[in-house]
């Protein structure tokens, strides 16, 4: 190469060479064409904003909430359950005996109900049995201890301890931190309708007796009991209007429980049936009956309300007795020792209504024998009881016992669906009724 020709390359190494390009950033858009034409031309760079795609949001899932309501019958203390419960050396009672068998089948309910059908009037009345029962006020923690969470208290034997026992049961009941329904202090709070929210399910719980044994109400406070004369149409209008003002707090359901029929009754009365109907009309979602003392059926309606629209209203005509020392005789074989611990499935999605998706029930019994020379009380999960007996485990039950509960289990299983053409399914021992098929 000639030297001239290589000081012009030399010289073009130089000016290209000191004056170089910074390569284009992410976020510039460069002009191909006129930098090739000109690479020195720095106009032809612009710098712009890049547009990410917009990321697809996935739909979100409805949230979907659920709570199991628990509800048995009436919880009654007679003079044999007194002896039972008393321990002579540390001067007290104690009845939580009574509900060691059936306490999971409590505390797996998301909220629990139970008739609470004695006073806790406090000693000085004197503790006693039929007919104008006053307990321990121990029951009250024996029951919050066993996982119930509401009683109701509005029934024939609400004024076995007259006012003064309504309101210290009312005490004994908030002292322990058990909610109730059906007696009052005062005015003020018997105008209120009790509200729970259960896991974003939200419940208003009414209850209502038709009469306190002829014990009167005072007349200055009618607020003490919910009555109505179950003989004047009129009387019953104003529970019938408490429920529509329960609808009208929009919450997800509206709880009954009422205390009516016949005692001793396996089936309801015209009367009962017409109730039931009218609660549904104003708004009731679930009734929950008490005060036969036997179990009396469940049954599932479509009504159709008072503004038009169709909805599922659930009934147990009667829970039955949950404890007592009642049990049947050949005089009277009415199957006053059979209870039932009965539950509801709810399930909300978000954006929906709530509904009931199942019905669950466990058939109870009431062993009575005598255990360290005292009568001796217990409530039991039949179901549960024979499987164990079946497999061979050492459950202490007498062949009489045994082949009691099976009667028990099948008269209730059967009586229970009287009104119903399907048939429960049995898993884990507790029956079980879906209402989604």
């Amino acid at each position: 190469m000639k030297p001239k020709l290589i000081f012009i390359v030399v010289g073009l190494f130089m000016l290209t060479g000191c004056t170089l390009l910074k390569p284009p950033s992410a976020s510039t858009t460069v002009d191909l064409e006129s930098t090739s034409n000109n690479m020195d031309d720095m106009e032809n760079i612009t710098e712009v904003d890049i547009v990410e795609p917009k990321k697809r949001e996935e739909p979100k899932e409805p949230e979907r909430y659920y709570a199991q309501l628990s509800a048995v019958g009436d919880i009654m203390v007679h003079k044999w359950q007194l002896e039972g419960a008393y321990d002579t050396k540390e001067d007290n009672y104690d009845f939580s005996h009574s509900f060691e068998y059936i306490r999971p089948y409590i505390q797996q309910a998301d909220y629990a109900i139970a008739n609470l059908e004695t006073t806790l009037a406090g000693i000085e009345r004197g503790y006693q049995g039929y007919p104008r029962f006053n307990t321990p006020e121990v029951l009250a923690k024996n029951l919050k201890d066993v996982g119930f969470d509401l009683v109701t208290t509005a029934n024939n034997h609400s004024m076995d301890s007259n006012a003064a026992g309504v309101l210290h049961t009312i005490q004994v009941l908030e002292d322990t931190g058990l909610d109730h329904v059906g007696t009052y202090k005062n005015q003020e709070d018997s105008e209120e309708i009790m509200i729970k929210e259960i896991n974003h399910i939200s419940f208003a719980f009414l209850s209502y007796t038709y009469g306190t044994n002829g014990i009167p109400v005072p007349k200055d406070q009618p607020y003490l009991v919910n009555t109505w004369n179950m003989y004047e149409p009129e009387g019953l209008e104003s529970m019938y209007n408490k429920v529509r003002e329960a609808k009208k707090l929009a919450t997800d359901f509206v709880v009954v429980a009422v205390h009516f029929g016949n005692e001793y009754h396996s089936f309801p009365n015209h009367h009962q049936e017409e109730i039931v109907r009218q609660l549904f009309l104003a708004g009731a979602d679930i009734v929950l009956g008490s005060h036969p003392h036997v179990l009396q059926p469940i049954d599932i309606q479509q009504i159709i309300q008072e503004d038009g629209t169709q909805k599922t209203g659930v009934v147990i005509y009667s829970l039955g007795n949950f404890i007592s020392s009642q049990k049947p005789t050949k005089e009277d074989p009415a199957p006053k020792d059979a209870g039932i611990i009965f539950s509801f499935t709810i399930e909300k999605i978000e954006g929906k209504k709530a509904e009931i998706r199942n019905i669950l029930f466990v058939p109870t019994w009431v062993q009575w024998i005598r255990k360290n020379n005292k009568p001796y009380h217990r409530i039991i999960a039949v179901e549960q009881a024979l499987r164990e007996t079946a497999e061979g485990q050492e459950t202490g039950f007498t062949a009489y016992e045994i082949q009691k509960m099976k009667q028990v289990r099948d008269r209730t299983v059967n009586h229970m669906m009287h009104y119903l053409e399907k048939q429960p399914k049995l898993k884990n021992d507790v029956y079980y009724l879906d209402l989604e098929n």
